[in-house]
């Protein structure tokens, strides 16, 4: 059965946060990851998706894991500007168990916060 792993919140402006899921302790696949960006958002919110060992990452940190959109193109994370509608990509990319999923978001306009919405759907074995 496929799962969602959900976060939709806000990041302050000119900041950096990470999201993470409960532990998955099962081998499990990430099958799709999906992103929405709010009208007006011009570019300044960075969506990165991680599988990581552990549950802590500082603020003003990348996650230490695998980012699952490194090996996708020119950019290891994912910007919109809200008129894309929700973009979909497949990924699956198998993992063994006791990982935990991590959305990072870093804000990098210096006024405005900004609406973090991403969902990654995946399958434990």
């Amino acid at each position: 059965m496929i799962k969602p792993f959900r976060k939709n919140t806000t990041v302050s402006n000119s900041k950096r946060q990470s999201f993470h899921s409960t532990r998955i302790g099962n081998p499990f696949t990430v099958k799709e990851i999906h992103f929405s960006f709010a009208l007006n958002t011009q570019r300044l919110l960075q969506n990165s998706v991680w599988v990581c060992g552990s549950a802590e990452t500082p603020d003003d940190q990348r996650p230490a894991g695998f980012n699952l959109l490194a090996g996708l193109g020119g950019e290891d994370y994912m910007v919109g500007d809200g008129q894309e509608g929700l973009i979909k990509i497949p990924i699956n990319e198998k993992f063994n168990g006791g990982y935990y999923l991590v959305v990072e978001s870093y804000n990098a306009d210096p006024i405005n916060s900004h609406t973090v919405d991403v969902t990654v759907l995946y399958e434990e074995s």
